[in-house]
């Protein structure tokens, strides 16, 4: 991608979360590239080029590490440390989020012999508590739809792990399989 699209996401990202936890808007997000923190959204997309970054996740990271975040923190080498050490809690954590999501759906194949979405509506209780793999909920555009009523995640929560279960595209491919015209 390019760098500017990287800056956007990421100018994007950040926003949504500052609001999320203050309640109060930096800057406006539709015309971020005039305001005085689009440079650091440039300078922080130069992690790009690591492999398995995202704006959304690196943005995600430095706010759970830190907290009291501002724009000019994002391209910091405390940044990318934050990153790496969240990247490294989830390699130590990929096969459970695979295995989660292999149960969820050998449970949907046992109820009904194949993929269904009336899994969903049928076993919401369950889901909202959380008994089964967020990640694998996160793909679905009917389970969407019904969080929407419902409130059981936020919708950033499953957009991060959808990003997360993208990254893999292996995973990736064989949920296309799986999903079809549900795939979110």
């Amino acid at each position: 991608m390019l760098k500017e699209e990287i800056a956007y996401r990421l100018s994007q990202s950040f926003f949504k979360e500052y609001k999320k936890r203050y309640n109060k808007i930096l800057y406006n997000p539709k015309t971020v590239e005039k305001s005085k923190w689009w440079r650091y959204f440039e300078k922080a997309a130069r992690f790009r080029n690591i492999d398995g970054w995202s704006p959304e996740i690196h943005v995600l990271s430095v706010f759970e590490k830190y907290n009291d975040v501002m724009p000019f923190f994002l391209y910091s080498d405390k940044a990318l440390k934050a990153w790496e050490e969240y990247k490294a809690a989830f390699d130590h954590n990929k096969n459970n989020y695979l295995v989660q999501m292999l149960d969820t759906y050998k449970k949907i194949k046992k109820q009904y012999g194949e993929y269904n979405t009336d899994f969903y509506k049928d076993n919401l209780h369950l889901i909202k508590r959380k008994r089964y793999s967020i990640h694998f909920l996160s793909l679905s555009k009917v389970f969407r739809e019904i969080n929407d009523i419902e409130h059981i995640y936020s919708n950033e929560e499953l957009d991060i792990k959808r990003i997360i279960v993208y990254n893999n595209k292996k995973v990736k491919e064989k949920m296309k399989e799986i999903f079809k015209e549900d795939l979110y």
